[in-house]
């Protein structure tokens, strides 16, 4: 299961990266809803790639805010954003949005369900 976590955040990240790529180039992309998701995903993948690797960034309780943080701005930025979804389509929200629940339950289960995670960090600071 670690590796799907691995690939998963490897993805995510490339995604993320195209996201931002794409942003960047077109202004008509780049608006403030944008510049306020850019440093949310940003923070969001930091924590799926930790989960992924069993790295130790930040503390739990962090994590525990962010899960609950970052999931609340995916619903708010795709209800308010600028996209219009009836032009793209219900496949491309859909697809999308599958694509992003993995990565809800990551930052769920590096805050909440990672304690083998927490006890590294913390045995290797003695």
């Amino acid at each position: 299961m670690r590796m799907f976590w691995k690939a998963y955040s490897i993805l995510f990240l490339l995604i993320i990266l195209l996201g931002l790529m794409a942003r960047i180039t077109d202004e008509k992309l780049l608006t403030n809803w944008e510049l306020i998701n850019i440093p949310i995903s940003i923070i969001g993948l930091i924590g799926v790639v930790a989960f992924a690797f069993k790295k130790v960034i930040f503390k739990p309780r962090f994590w525990k805010v962010w899960f609950i943080v970052f999931t609340l701005w995916g619903i708010l930025f795709s209800i308010f954003s600028s996209y219009d979804f009836f032009e793209c389509g219900i496949g491309v929200v859909i697809t999308g949005s599958l694509i992003c629940l993995p990565g809800y339950l990551a930052l769920f289960l590096y805050g909440y369900r990672s304690k083998e995670i927490w006890n590294i960090g913390i045995n290797d600071t003695k």
